[in-house]
């Protein structure tokens, strides 16, 4: 009789904890999540260059969420400091897709400026869409890091 009692009561328990558990699930992966690396541009013409020209290095933003994601702004702040706001025009992020920001020279130098003093390697990005909803991830700095040591 005990064991019926016991086995019952870790049915149950089993239940609700695996209800709870995909409960859990379905609120995390309905959140929008983006993932965000520098790269090096293919090819730059740097004739005749201005603060606006191509830099040469671009930031790859990937959709990592089930659901698109309309991007209008990302934000490279350090330390709660905006470093350098990318306005993006209205950009669809389609599940698993990506799109390209190129950075103006202007917008390099003011990272590796940022690199130079105070150190960083690594800073936090927030994500804006046509809502103002927030995004938050990380770029990692490593290459303008190297660059603003030299």
């Amino acid at each position: 009789m005990n064991e019926i009692i016991i086995n019952a009561a870790c049915s149950i328990f089993c239940v609700v904890l695996g209800i709870s558990l995909e409960r859990i699930f379905q609120k995390r992966s309905a959140k929008p999540r983006l993932h965000f690396s520098l790269q090096s541009a293919d090819e730059i013409n740097n004739e005749y260059e201005t603060k606006y020209s191509p830099s040469g290095y671009q930031i790859e933003i990937t959709n990592v969420a089930e659901k698109p994601y309309l991007l209008t702004q990302i934000s490279l702040l350090n330390e709660n400091k905006v470093m350098v706001d990318c306005f993006v025009d209205n950009e669809v992020l389609q599940p698993f897709g990506c799109c390209i920001y190129e950075l103006s020279n202007q917008e390099y130098n003011a990272i590796k400026w940022h690199c130079k003093k105070t150190g960083i390697q690594k800073c936090a990005v927030i994500a804006y869409d046509k809502t103002d909803k927030r995004v938050k991830g990380e770029l990692d700095l490593f290459l303008p890091y190297m660059q603003s040591q030299i």
